[in-house]
């Protein structure tokens, strides 16, 4: 990604288009991670675990919030370029424009949140798999 105080609509159009689809890809990863965290509370009774399957169902749905704003965002950025470049659609590829960092920032801010969530889930995960190993 580029980084800066002026880029070019297609620079932006790109981040755009990455972000909405880094955005989808989590989406998919949580519920990969919902199904997992389904099958550990269905298969234990052990207050401390449930606790933690409780505390991962919050932070998922934070981190959907959050998904969902920035989604917003994304949307509301792409729809004041689209105004813009029909203002001025002869010179819209010379034109440049301020560059969206407090989104950037807002969005890399969620991407290392996220890998911190995942982290943390897996060795959870892990874990309770080798729980499930053990009694076998």
């Amino acid at each position: 990604m580029r980084t800066g105080k002026v880029s070019y609509l297609s620079d932006l159009h790109f981040d755009h288009t990455q972000w909405r689809s880094e955005l989808a890809f989590w989406d998919y990863e949580l519920n990969f991670m919902d199904r997992q965290l389904t099958g550990i509370i269905e298969n234990s009774r052990k207050q401390k675990v449930l606790a933690r399957a409780e505390h991962f169902q919050n932070a998922f749905a934070i981190h959907r919030e959050e998904m969902s704003r920035l989604r917003h965002k994304i949307s509301w950025h792409e729809e004041q370029l689209a105004r813009v470049a029909q203002l001025l659609p002869s010179k819209i590829e010379q034109q440049h424009f301020h560059d969206h960092q407090a989104l950037r920032s807002r969005f890399d801010d969620q991407r290392t949140l996220f890998r911190q969530l995942k982290d943390e889930f897996f060795s959870f995960l892990e874990e309770q798999i080798d729980v499930a190993i053990s009694i076998m």
